[in-house]
């Protein structure tokens, strides 16, 4: 079973994109929906939702461990891998996955980089490029609507286009050859952003990034299209549940085969243990 660890509809992008791409099994994501935004906790606290989070998948029978979130990625993220390893589990971080991209293929010179407030104040692109690729230049930019149009399902209406064409406008003028996506869920504006980007400027979508590593770990049957429906099953555990959250899953779902099916959606909420419940 491959586990995804995530603070919203990020571990559900990941888990789509899994499905569709011929996972093997059970997708089962753990998502920790009641404390966000996770920019307001500190390193231990968000170390703690991790091991929580992780442990809970571990014990449902995960040997694929897959942290969809960059906040929770970018924490000692080496030796949380080494200790899964020693454990039989796989481990990949979408952070080291979308770092690892950004090192590949032609030289980039100007990177932008299009993430949520957080992920921009925490420098983390910024910070590890610099020690990787000291000539380059590294353009920050968050887009804190994003997510709220990916949530709700209206990020293809013509006047929210135009608002991501206005934040996307500064990295353009500042001529950058490579646009960095640092956020699972912006996957699925990408058509978008490459058609306004335009062809001479390189995208790197970090949820591709991170399922491109789960699948050449071998845990998807096939790179090119989805196992059958019947073989897979998708399991969400949530610590919050409300109208909302069932209202993005079912967007984010819409289009994967058996999804959203025929009954309700099945979600199920995670109790809080007082480790947990303090965070």
């Amino acid at each position: 079973m491959i586990g995804i660890v995530g603070s919203g509809i990020d571990a559900l992008v990941v888990a789509k994109a899994l499905l569709a791409r011929g996972a093997k099994g059970a997708v089962t994501c753990c998502i920790d929906n009641l404390r966000v935004p996770l920019y307001e906790k500190t390193p231990q606290e968000l170390t703690n939702v991790r091991e929580q989070a992780a442990q809970i998948l571990i014990d449902r029978g995960a040997d694929c461990l897959v942290v969809a979130s960059h906040r929770l990625s970018g924490l000692d993220a080496g030796d949380f891998r080494q200790r899964l390893k020693a454990r039989g589990i796989e481990c990949f971080d979408i952070f080291s996955a979308t770092a690892a991209a950004c090192m590949r293929g032609p030289a980039a010179r100007r990177f932008g980089v299009m993430a949520p407030p957080a992920t921009v104040e925490a420098n983390a692109y910024g910070a590890f490029l610099a020690g990787h690729v000291p000539s380059a230049v590294v353009i920050e930019r968050s887009a804190p609507l994003w997510i709220s149009f990916i949530q709700e399902g209206i990020a293809d209406r013509p006047e929210i286009r135009r608002n991501i064409k206005q934040t996307l406008r500064p990295l353009l003028v500042r001529q950058i050859d490579t646009l960095v996506l640092g956020c699972a869920a912006y996957s699925v504006l990408s058509p978008f952003l490459k058609q306004k980007a335009g062809k001479n400027v390189r995208i790197i979508d970090s949820a591709t990034e991170l399922v491109q590593a789960v699948i050449g770990a071998g845990f998807c049957e096939k790179a090119d299209a989805g196992a059958s429906a019947e073989r897979q099953s998708l399991n969400i555990l949530a610590t919050r549940i409300d109208t909302g959250f069932e209202h993005a899953c079912g967007k984010l779902l819409k289009g994967l085969p058996g999804y959203p099916p025929a009954k309700r959606l099945s979600i199920e909420l995670l109790p809080l243990n007082a480790a947990l419940s303090e965070i």
